[in-house]
This record gives structure tokens, C-alpha cells and sequence, in this order.
């Protein structure tokens, strides 16, 4: 099965669920935080090169994603680490050009790193199986 890895950064604290920003705030961590994964994927994408069976795995009609976030410190919840990510899956959903109700979240990690290396996020994308049920974590 061809698979589409993907790196974007790591989620700013103000898109946890946990923390209160003001609206103004929060909107603009979530319209910055898109704009950068979509500039990063397009980047990637253009450093990848044209690929049939990665264009045909993206017109299926569900799409698969496997977190593995890179992070220092303490770990999130995984529930939370999604939810922080939406705006940046948003991003990713726009450089790819498909619609991200399609996507499918599966399996969710967390690797710990020191804290003088970069924090990140590498999402692992496939086509999902037709009629598959997902489990999630």
C-alpha cells in the first residue's frame, strides 16, 4: 500500500483545548499555524515529484493518517494532540486539495526528544480500506 509521509510543525500551545486565549488570539495561532503546514506540505509535495499511485491513493474516498509527534517535555493527551492539530490538518487538506472530512485518524504516538530539537509532527497517510472500520488509538 503507498503511503504519504508528511511532516508539519508542532501544534503552539494556544490551539490545546486546555488553554483559554482570547478569540482573537486563538484565531490567529489557527490562521498561522494553517498557512504554515500548507507551505510546508506544498514544499514537500513539490520535493517529491509527480507520483501515479500517490495521485490515485488520494482520490480514494477515505484517507488514513498516523500521527507520530516529536515532542520535548511533557506528553498530551491524544485526544488533545488532535484537536490541536486541526487547523493544521486544515493546512494540509489545502495543499493537498482534498477535503479533510475524508481523513481517518489511526494510530497516535509520541516520541520524546531534547528539547534543543526541533518539535514536530509526522503524519503518515494511506488509503483506507472501503468499508474498513478505523480504530482509533
Amino acid at each position: 500500500m503507498k503511503t504519504l509521509p508528511l511532516i508539519i510543525p508542532y501544534p503552539p500551545v494556544l490551539l490545546s483545548p486546555n488553554q483559554r486565549p482570547h478569540w482573537a488570539q486563538k484565531s490567529r495561532a489557527k490562521a498561522t499555524y494553517r498557512f504554515a503546514c500548507r507551505v510546508l506540505v506544498e514544499e514537500q509535495l513539490r520535493w517529491l515529484g509527480q507520483d501515479p499511485e500517490r495521485e490515485l491513493m488520494l482520490r480514494s474516498p477515505r484517507l488514513l493518517f498516523e500521527v507520530c509527534a516529536y515532542r520535548a517535555g511533557r506528553t498530551p493527551d491524544k485526544d488533545n494532540l488532535i484537536a490541536s492539530l486541526k487547523s493544521g490538518l486544515d493546512g494540509v487538506a489545502d495543499a493537498l486539495g482534498v477535503d479533510d472530512e475524508r481523513f481517518d485518524t489511526g494510530r497516535v504516538q509520541f516520541a520524546l526528544v531534547d528539547r534543543k530539537v526541533q518539535q514536530q509532527v509526522l503524519l503518515v497517510f494511506s488509503a483506507a480500506a472501503p468499508g474498513a472500520r478505523v480504530a482509533n488509538w
